[in-house]
């Protein structure tokens, strides 16, 4: 099992990992915990480090004879370094980057943006948590960071889209199967860097789908609380803190004071 460093700032929990066995691990796991750090205020030099840590352990327990597959965190890429600064997508990068991505990506893309839901939450999703009846995906609490089941819903938007991919997926568990429909795509970054560059798009990660998803819910009245569910947060303050400007709020107020004095 492994244990990990607590982040004093964020006062996390200082055990991800529980109960895991070195022999349990892939890296898909990786990548969740890549979010799950970035979902939690970690800075990519942050996530980076705790990586390196991973990768190491890995190392030291194929050296003492302790683990014998390969290193999980081998296969996964680390975080571009820099300012950490959150990207939010205008509308009108929207229509180029959808023009410029192939069918699969545009409909992970739009998917992305009407849930805000994680990329690996979105790539191993299945119809079995899909329900088209009752317009609601469904998350299972193996699947989240905060370790709870989440329902999102489905505006009429993404229904039509989901619709769509239903009948290009073959016949496959997943929404968004991989080639051979045995099991889900498992790397968007190339086609999803290469959509970016053909739209002109700089600076843009595809967790910040994510962010502008949240962003857009915020800008349109949708309560804070609400937001929060949606994005599966584990606590509302990072929601908070990600999403409301003290300046704006601050504004909104004196605005909703003017309005009473006119009526």
């Amino acid at each position: 099992m492994i244990a990990l460093t607590k982040n004093a700032q964020n006062n996390m929990p200082n055990i991800y990992f529980k109960h895991k066995m070195l022999t349990d691990f892939n890296p898909q796991d990786i990548d969740k915990y890549k979010e799950f750090m970035l979902d939690n205020g970690y800075k990519p030099a942050s996530v980076n480090r705790e990586l390196s840590c991973l990768k190491y352990l890995f190392n030291l327990a194929k050296r003492w004879k302790k683990f014998f597959g390969n290193n999980p965190v081998a296969e996964v890429e680390f975080l571009e370094e820099g300012e950490g600064i959150t990207r939010i997508l205008t509308n009108e990068e929207e229509v180029l980057l959808l023009k410029e991505s192939p069918t699969y990506l545009k409909y992970i893309i739009i998917t992305a943006l009407n849930t805000g839901m994680r990329k690996m939450e979105i790539l191993s999703l299945k119809w079995d948590n899909v329900d088209l009846e009752k317009n609601n995906i469904t998350i299972n609490q193996t699947n989240t960071k905060s370790k709870k089941t989440r329902i999102i819903p489905i505006n009429d938007y993404l229904r039509n889209i989901l619709l769509e991919q239903k009948l290009l997926c073959g016949g496959s568990e997943y929404v968004f199967p991989n080639d051979s429909g045995d099991s889900h795509i498992t790397d968007i970054k190339r086609s999803f860097s290469t959509a970016c560059k053909k739209a002109e798009i700089t600076g843009f990660r595809f967790h910040d789908l994510r962010h502008t998803a949240g962003t857009r819910m915020i800008e349109s009245g949708v309560n804070v609380v609400l937001v929060s569910k949606i994005l599966g947060h584990s606590d509302i303050n990072l929601t908070v803190k990600r999403y409301i400007h003290p300046e704006d709020s601050l504004r909104d107020a004196v605005e909703k004071l003017a309005n009473l004095n006119t009526q």
